[in-house]
């Protein structure tokens, strides 16, 4: 609620994509791909605008190597 629609479908598509990151051994280009991104450029993109942080930077600090 309050959240124009666009907003609220790259918040869905990066939270699916951390689901991703923290319990499969997928790349970071699958990943991409599996949730709508164009490319992993364009993931890594919008997931830093969103979550503040890169990728990498995230999966580290959530403990998975």
């Amino acid at each position: 609620m309050g959240v124009p629609p666009r907003r609220w479908q790259m918040q869905a598509r990066i939270d699916r994509a951390k689901a991703m990151m923290a319990h499969e051994a997928a790349s970071l280009g699958d990943i991409a791909e599996a949730t709508g991104f164009f490319d992993q450029a364009h993931l890594t993109r919008v997931f830093k605008a969103v979550v503040g942080v890169t990728p990498g930077a995230w999966v580290n600090s959530a403990g998975k190597p």
